[in-house]
């Protein structure tokens, strides 16, 4: 009889851990949370806009970009105001989303390869382009008011830059904007303030000089219309990865949402009116 109690209290005391063990188990597995989808990326290609140059004050300020910026002022490196894409992006998607601004101020259409080949380690699921300005206007350097502007070119550099991101992730959806209206710019800030701005600092002197004529600013204005013609026409041969978006060349913007340290790029109002209106009329916001 000893022996059998003995067998059965061990047996008692197997089953209870062996019962212990599987609550423990079930309980453990209670307690982990659900993996998280993997993050999205997006990158950001263009020149000083995106680079939210003197948005906020001088320099750049990425955090205040309307594609890669952050609306949460708090804390030392989340420090934007402004809603961008990469915010709407998660929001739509519920899932994180990482950023890669690789605009450059100052770039041109001929920076586009370069600046595709600095993310070229990662796939990228959504990337928005806006370029084009610097190409309309005349550098710096130049005295003479006379446009380098050529339209073959343009389209040539827009198109194979986009052509390698497509080649890269053949799922990837890409927002090309138009480049906003320069011209409205012009008529805006000429005999204001802006004006001495604009000569002090050098911008787009074949549209935004002083004694530039009628004649060239009627030129200037039917080149910009040229290059937003191209980039529609470029996204309707890519329809299953490029949108164009002609939002930022149709609003008409105000001095409100223009930077007051050069009357040229826009202010945070103008970053966020930029992002809201882009993806509204984007990919996923229709």
């Amino acid at each position: 009889m000893n022996i059998t109690w003995n067998v059965i209290n061990r047996l008692v005391r197997l089953s209870g851990l062996v019962a212990a063990s599987v609550y423990a188990q079930v309980a453990l597995a209670e307690d982990v949370p659900e993996s998280r989808p993997a993050p999205l990326h997006l990158a950001a290609f263009g020149d000083s806009m995106t680079r939210a140059f003197n948005a906020n004050g001088p320099i750049d300020h990425p955090w205040n970009s309307w594609s890669t910026g952050n609306s949460d002022e708090a804390g030392l490196f989340r420090r934007g105001q402004v809603k961008s894409h990469a915010e709407f992006l998660g929001e739509a998607s519920g899932r994180d989303v990482i950023v890669h601004n690789a605009a450059r101020t100052g770039a041109t259409t001929t920076d586009l390869d370069r600046q595709i080949e600095s993310v070229a380690k990662v796939k990228i699921t959504y990337a928005t382009m806006l370029i084009g300005a610097n190409d309309l206007c005349v550098a710096p350097e130049q005295t003479s008011l006379e446009s380098t502007f050529t339209p073959d070119s343009y389209q040539a550099r827009v198109e194979a830059a986009l052509t390698k991101l497509i080649s890269r992730n053949p799922r990837i959806k890409i927002l090309l904007v138009g480049i906003p209206d320069m011209p409205r710019l012009q008529r805006l800030g000429h005999d204001t303030s802006c004006q001495k701005r604009w000569d002090a600092f050098g911008f787009c002197k074949n549209l935004l000089r002083a004694d530039a004529t009628q004649e060239q600013l009627e030129l200037f204005t039917a080149q910009w219309r040229t290059a937003n013609e191209q980039l529609a026409a470029i996204a309707a041969r890519h329809p299953e990865h490029v949108l164009f978006n002609g939002s930022a060349s149709e609003y008409p913007f105000e001095r409100e949402h223009i930077s007051s340290v050069d009357c040229f790029h826009p202010n945070i109002i103008g970053q966020n009116l930029i992002s809201e209106q882009t993806w509204v009329n984007g990919w996923w916001e229709n």
